[in-house]
């Protein structure tokens, strides 16, 4: 009993982790560059709409398993969300310019689905 127990758990725990993996985008590349401080992330948003379809339907955990965490998370009306992940240097870069940052956008549906992807 102690054994199905224990395999339930360990199911369960397997079951919630998700790994997604996009072809031709790098996922690392993406996540090391947090706050676009090193440019990386704005060379990257070209790639970024050409995966716009297979982000599109992900959940809040799967997209954090392509992209990280997201910079801002904002709390919309009726259980909505929205994740914001720098794209362009930030202000506290120093190689920040002053021309109007670059964002990702991910708005999430009431049950956690990606509905909308904009770079604004």
């Amino acid at each position: 009993m102690k054994r199905i127990f224990l395999l339930i758990i360990v199911f369960t725990i397997l079951s919630c982790t998700k790994s997604i993996n996009i072809e031709g985008f790098n996922q690392n590349e993406w996540q090391q560059d947090k706050n676009g401080c090193e440019g990386i992330r704005s060379t990257m948003t070209k790639t970024i709409l050409g995966i716009k379809s297979e982000l599109l339907g992900l959940d809040t955990d799967e997209v954090i398993s392509v992209l990280g965490r997201p910079n801002k998370t904002i709390l919309g009306e009726r259980s909505q969300k929205k994740f914001i992940y720098n794209i362009s240097p930030i202000e506290s870069c120093e190689n920040h310019s002053t021309e109007k940052e670059t964002k990702l956008f991910i708005r999430f549906n009431a049950v956690g689905l990606a509905y909308e992807i904009i770079i604004n």
